[in-house]
């Protein structure tokens, strides 16, 4: 994969589908020590329940943006940043992409995720994005790191443009 300075200019994005789960489940696993299989992915699609988006670097997965959504309310469940494509915005335009979408396409009205207290890229990219904390979960990260849960309200899906 070419890494460029201007890797956010030719990024395609957009809501991922059955076909794109090998790719998610193979950045995850890239991404974090524990990852979901290709198929758990999958049938997660076929139940109605996950919704992911990808952004896309001359044709291959960069980063992608995976959420459960019930109602109203919308639950960010991962973000994941090829290392090569990290720290240069995408995660950030991704996850704007994806709030607008789920505000517009789902009538999520508020999104809520929690993050584990030390990953500082992670509470930065949330709060950038307007991510405010709403609580914490003592320990909840392998015993030892809280979690802090964190909330943002989203423009009614009328006053999307």
């Amino acid at each position: 994969m070419a890494v460029d300075g201007n890797c956010c200019e030719e990024t395609l994005f957009r809501r991922l589908g059955e076909e794109d789960m090998e790719d998610v489940s193979a950045l995850e696993a890239l991404c974090f020590d524990t990852s979901w299989s290709p198929e758990q992915y999958r049938e997660a699609c076929r139940g109605g329940w996950l919704i992911a988006f990808g952004a896309f670097n001359a044709g291959a997965l960069a980063c992608f943006v995976s959420l459960s959504a019930a109602g109203s309310e919308a639950e960010i469940l991962n973000v994941g940043t090829h290392p090569a494509w990290r720290r240069r915005g995408l995660a950030e335009r991704l996850l704007r992409f994806a709030l607008d979408s789920i505000a517009a396409e789902q009538g999520a009205a508020a999104v809520f995720l929690d993050v584990d207290e030390t990953n500082a890229p992670a509470l930065a990219l949330y709060r950038k994005t307007g991510f405010a904390p709403a609580g914490r979960r003592v320990r909840y990260y392998g015993g030892i790191h809280d979690a802090i849960l964190m909330s943002l309200g989203l423009p009614a899906a009328e006053n999307q443009g």
